[in-house]
């Protein structure tokens, strides 16, 4: 996998190109969380550092929607806004089988027999 450029590059690249640590990742995705005004459950700060010239500091802080919740977000989206087949969505998300993503996210949005009779009425 290459780290920058194309179709299959990294979309959060380490600093040497590679795949970046969860807790590298954690520290970007607090501050973007913190920046664009979402909850917060532990608020952002930066952590104390050691030695004089302050080295080893870290973001820390934790938002209320992990990316796993932007996944489930984009999953019905695709799905219910945009209305693609469950085996493309399936695909698109990495799940081996379309029968899983189709249970998984079924019945997430509102009341399955109310969205019926609204769509049928309208025939």
């Amino acid at each position: 996998m290459q780290a920058t450029g194309g179709s299959d590059a990294l979309l959060f690249p380490a600093a040497r190109g590679g795949i970046m640590r969860r807790s590298s990742f954690q520290q970007i995705w607090a501050r973007a969380a913190d920046a664009a005004g979402w909850p917060m459950t532990t608020p952002l700060r930066r952590s104390a550092g050691s030695g004089e010239k302050n080295k080893g500091w870290r973001w820390t802080g934790a938002a209320r929607w992990s990316p796993h919740d932007l996944r489930h977000v984009a999953a019905c989206w695709m799905l219910f806004d945009v209305g693609l087949d469950p085996a493309i969505v399936a695909d698109k998300l990495g799940h081996a089988d379309p029968a899983f993503t189709i249970k998984r996210y079924v019945g997430v949005r509102g009341d399955a027999d109310a969205t019926a009779t609204r769509l049928t009425d309208e025939w």
